[in-house]
């Protein structure tokens, strides 16, 4: 019989795997396809993120440098991330 403490690292495996390959998923799932506005959609195009991984690899100062980006889509794409609990996957500073 396994202990509780077992069953529970086993829940917390699973629960994670999970959230793991959910948010992996959502990051490759091209941006068109998202529930985002149509001038986030357009932004996108315009500097070729195809996927909100292409965006998240940058930091937020850096996106914002780039012509369009603006403190509206990191809005956006803060709000996206926040009910899928991926708001962490945002470079806030530069490491």
């Amino acid at each position: 019989m396994r202990s509780k403490k077992t069953a529970l690292l086993n829940l917390f495996v699973t629960l994670n795997d999970n959230f793991i390959a959910m948010e992996d998923s959502l990051l490759q799932k091209p941006i068109q396809q998202l529930d985002l506005s149509d001038n986030f959609k357009e932004m996108a195009y315009n500097h070729n993120f195809k996927t909100l991984q292409d965006i998240l690899n940058w930091p937020v100062s850096v996106l914002l440098m780039h012509d369009g980006f603006t403190h509206h889509h990191f809005q956006e794409l803060r709000n996206f991330l926040i009910p899928v609990d991926g708001a962490h996957l945002l470079k806030t500073t530069i490491s």
